[in-house]
């Protein structure tokens, strides 16, 4: 079965994680959340401001392990309003590139979606090798419809419990109160194993559908040698009948 995004949600706001250096060869591979782009209401030039989330406990946890800001945004207490989108952009290739519709394919895209430059960060990530950062949608106030690809949160802990898993296996999710690190954890789960969980920035959202609509996902891609490097979810959203 093809995993394609038929219902693009434009975001309000896009919220920036950062992975240490030093966290990427672990087992852990936490990602915090440092930062949001959002859209502005007044008029300003771009309509976009970036701010870094100071008085968040991510943000916190984040500076006690070195994180040094983004490196076109070096003030972490300054409002940035100019340019946001042409320096994010170069995390992405460009539209006019030949294989641009085999990325948006890797993203569950279609190749004549037609998406703005700031929901494409979103719905890819723009996650580059060199760095830790990377772009979360977090789906705000959005009840469906909608579809999105997820990549899963610590799977790395469960590696045991994704030797079964194939793609197109149904996944489940169930929040998880007693995560003493996170009460908002939200587990996945597949052919009754705990294989990891939803990434920070969208556990809002999901303890949202699981009041309003009606939320799935199955298996996009897994883990393989020399293959594809991250356990990935097509995650659909519907809202509820009444």
């Amino acid at each position: 079965m093809k995993h394609l995004i038929q219902n693009i949600v434009e975001p309000r706001r896009l919220l920036l994680r950062w992975q240490p250096e030093f966290e990427k060869a672990s087992a852990n591979r936490t990602h915090w959340i440092v930062a949001e782009l959002k859209t502005r209401t007044s008029h300003a030039e771009n309509g976009y401001e970036f701010s870094y989330l100071e008085k968040t406990t991510d943000f916190a946890e984040a500076v006690q392990r070195g994180f040094p800001g983004h490196a076109a945004f070096p003030i972490l207490d300054k409002h940035y309003s100019r340019a946001l989108l042409d320096v994010f952009m170069k995390r992405l290739p460009p539209r006019s590139r030949g294989d641009f519709g085999e990325y948006l394919a890797f993203h569950c895209l279609p190749s004549d979606a037609v998406i703005s430059d700031f929901a494409l960060l979103g719905y890819t990530g723009a996650k580059l090798p060199s760095d830790g950062f990377s772009f979360i949608h977090p789906f705000d106030d959005t009840d469906g419809p909608c579809e999105f690809r997820m990549d899963v949160a610590g799977w790395r802990l469960h590696r045991e419990a994704l030797a079964p898993l194939k793609v197109d296996m149904p996944a489940s999710f169930a929040p998880e109160p007693s995560d003493t690190d996170d009460p908002q954890a939200v587990q996945i789960s597949s052919e009754g194993r705990l294989v990891g969980y939803v990434p920070r920035g969208l556990t809002e959202s999901f303890h949202s559908w699981f009041e309003k609509s009606d939320v799935s996902a199955v298996i996009h891609s897994v883990p393989l040698p020399e293959e594809r490097p991250e356990l990935a979810l097509f995650v659909t959203v519907r809202p509820s009948k009444p």
